[in-house]
């Protein structure tokens, strides 16, 4: 299974982070079916207390998910050290996590490696 995590201050910002998300997982040859959405409008990077994020943390901890997919990473977080606690959040559950911004899926394990 896969997630995806859109984060945007509107609804249109927004649509389009999903669409371009899902447009990469599927010629990823991954299919809709498999693939779970998490979304927050609005909501600051400077927290991780959002209801969307909550619910990607919680799957990730109860579901067989295998990486997530977000745009940055500062649509997790803004904050270094509340990225760095959602990376190794990861980490333990085994989840990879990937920024897609650049074109290309971004591993953000190299994140955790420096210091606030």
């Amino acid at each position: 299974m896969v997630a995806i995590y859109c984060r945007a201050g509107n609804e249109s910002v927004l649509d389009m982070q999903e669409k371009v998300m899902r447009t990469g997982t599927e010629m990823a040859g991954i299919a809709p079916s498999q693939t779970l959405l998490f979304t927050d409008i609005g909501g600051t990077g400077a927290s991780i207390d959002r209801p969307g994020f909550n619910a990607l943390r919680e799957a990730m901890r109860t579901e067989d998910i295998e990486c997530v997919f977000v745009w940055g990473s500062d649509r997790i977080a803004t904050r270094h050290d509340l990225l760095a606690e959602f990376l190794g959040e990861a980490k333990e559950a085994g989840v990879k996590v990937y920024a897609i911004c650049s074109g290309e899926p971004e591993d953000l394990d190299w994140m955790l490696d420096i210091k606030a």
